[in-house]
């Protein structure tokens, strides 16, 4: 499922694409996906996307980025969405990646909290 698609089907659970603002969220979410698999590539989309008009990464509630998880020569300037890898190439558990669009992965939501 391409990451609009996953944010959608979260929004109608009245949950939305995960969000990690802060070390501690970062490591709990690394350590679940560990134990599990989300296809060949082990990928989930996340809540964080380039936001249209500032071009700033931002968390889909509005957020600044606090932490920085990214894979080497990410996130590329042409890219909209996040990914979050169970183990990049270079063995780096929990990094993020950058996609353009409609590349399908498994995804992450979580409940709706004060939004």
């Amino acid at each position: 499922m391409s990451w609009p698609q996953a944010q959608a089907i979260c929004k109608f659970n009245n949950k939305h694409l995960v969000v990690m603002e802060t070390e501690k969220e970062w490591q709990f979410i690394t350590k679940q996906i560990q134990t599990r698999k989300s296809g060949k590539e082990n990928e989930w989309h996340i809540g964080l996307n380039r936001n249209l008009t500032t071009l700033k990464w931002t968390w889909i509630n509005g957020k600044t980025v606090t932490i920085s998880k990214w894979q080497k020569d990410k996130p590329q300037d042409s890219d909209f969405y996040a990914l979050m890898a169970k183990n990049s190439s270079d063995g780096f558990k929990g990094s993020f990646s950058s996609i353009k669009g409609n590349i399908n992965r498994g995804w992450i939501c979580e409940e709706k909290t004060g939004m």
